[in-house]
């Protein structure tokens, strides 16, 4: 795999990881996106809050990680298959890490939120791996997109046929898309 395509998968996965714990918390993810460009492949996400999450600490803190948990996940899956890190494959946390910090109470550790965000992430696996899989296809989804993916994640057996419908709803033809997308892995 090139490197800018392993690049792409990272970011999608980061971006994913926010995503499936933005709509597991009940946060409303209205798109995520994903740019490739020259220095290496930009996300966001966002949510109809605008990323306030009043009263919801615990919760705020495990969106705010998924992303780089996810990272770490498909890292360690791409090592333990033979193949090698893009360079500069785990960035783009930074920001994510230092507000979740912000966060924390005293005698709290990152490292302690890190180690419960990932058990949240490789438990939701194979949903981040389903919104990733659509972002790398078609870079942004929308909330209707994300549900329906994230629906078909979990065994919803009428999800594709939603996610098809919705998208000949909004003027997109590219059958390929939902066939590929039907052959997503979904393993609970």
């Amino acid at each position: 795999m090139e490197t800018q395509e392993l690049d792409e998968r990272f970011t999608a996965h980061h971006e994913a990881g926010h995503v499936v714990a933005d709509h597991r918390f009940g946060f409303n993810p209205t798109h995520v996106t994903i740019v490739p460009g020259g220095k290496g492949t930009a996300g966001a996400a966002g949510c109809l809050d605008g990323g306030s999450f009043d009263g919801q600490r615990e919760d705020q803190i495990i969106v705010l990680l998924a992303g780089h948990a996810a990272q770490l996940e498909l890292a360690r899956k791409t090592l333990n298959s033979g193949n090698s890190l893009p360079v500069g494959a785990l960035r783009g946390a930074r920001g994510d890490i230092e507000r979740a910090s912000n966060l924390l109470l005293q005698g709290e550790r990152i490292r302690e939120w890190m180690r419960k965000t990932r058990t949240f992430v490789k438990k939701d696996w194979p949903a981040v791996e389903a919104v990733a899989h659509e972002l790398v296809l078609r870079k942004t989804l929308d909330d209707a997109e994300i549900e329906c993916v994230i629906s078909h994640s979990d065994c919803d057996p009428s999800a594709l046929a939603d996610l098809h419908r919705y998208r000949l709803l909004k003027g997109y033809s590219e059958l390929g898309d939902f066939v590929r997308a039907s052959t997503w892995h979904v393993a609970k």
